[in-house]
């Protein structure tokens, strides 16, 4: 159940991130997005979001720590230490790097490169419990070095605060079958834009199927809501192109693009779902 509400939260901060960086491409946001990836264990999507990010701002430290986490924990050990290397070429004493990069070097098997790398990172702070530990491993024989993920858990890259709500977000929710979170996101979103023809139409439409399971009613035998219907490809385009700037994150793209955008919203949301019931059946 925690691991449910864990991946639901990941979802909602994966579909607002995404909205942010689509509207703008140089934001800092891919950072959190390719974090928030990793933490689903979605690492192919981690790792382009990031190296994305990094070629779009190649002097941001962030997204290279960022990049070398994801590659990292996919196995791709050399490519991850080029990451932090660079990390410390931009800043030569990030702690995150150092320290990403020691443990990198643990992986490697290259012990005095990691522990002069640590000795470094020491004397910028010397009361750091991870450095401590990861130096002092090396009076155990450096047990486990190879495992040891280049992830640092007690400083995670910054996240920005939770998005607001947005139609995307509660397609999230509709494709899980989370639909009573959905219809409390299109409702807020219709008090804020009561006279959104197209809100009010998928509230209804999401009422419905709720009251169904329910026991209340039943669907309408003439284009009443199914759960096959209402969490098809096409359903959540239709409402999220005709969106009023008030109601999302997406001010409304210029003419002709619209289509393009959310074709590629929609082609994200149907690949999340896809990958994470393939992490679940790996799971089981």
């Amino acid at each position: 159940m925690a691991e449910q509400g864990t991946e639901v939260s990941l979802l909602g901060k994966i579909a607002g991130y995404t909205e942010i960086l689509t509207k703008d491409p140089r934001s800092t946001v891919f950072v959190p997005l390719s974090e928030a990836y990793r933490k689903m264990k979605m690492l192919d999507d981690a790792i382009e979001v990031a190296s994305k990010g990094v070629a779009a701002l190649p002097h941001y430290a962030p997204g290279f720590i960022a990049l070398a986490r994801a590659q990292a924990e996919r196995g791709l050990v050399s490519e991850a230490a080029q990451a932090f290397e660079i990390v410390l070429k931009l800043e030569d004493e990030n702690l995150q790097g150092l320290k990403g990069l020691a443990r990198v070097r643990m992986m490697q098997g290259r012990i005095d490169d990691a522990q002069g790398i640590l000795i470094k990172a020491k004397r910028l702070a010397p009361d750091d419990p991870q450095i401590n530990s990861m130096l002092g491993s090396f009076n155990q024989g450096v047990a486990g070095a190879k495992t040891t993920p280049a992830v640092d858990a007690a400083n995670p890259a910054p996240e920005p605060e939770a998005p607001i709500a947005t139609a995307t977000l509660a397609e999230i929710y509709v494709r899980q079958g989370l639909l009573r979170k959905a219809y409390n996101i299109y409702r807020e979103l219709h008090l804020g834009d009561p006279q959104n023809g197209a809100l009010q139409s998928r509230m209804n439409e999401i009422k419905q199927l709720l009251d169904y399971e329910q026991g209340q009613t039943t669907p309408h035998p003439q284009g009443g809501a199914t759960k096959e219907a209402l969490s098809a490809p096409g359903a959540a385009v239709a409402t999220t192109a005709i969106l009023s700037p008030t109601a999302a994150i997406l001010p409304p793209p210029a003419a002709g693009a619209a289509a393009e955008m959310t074709g590629d919203v929609q082609a994200r949301l149907s690949h999340w779902l896809v990958s994470i019931r393939r992490r679940r059946q790996n799971v089981r």
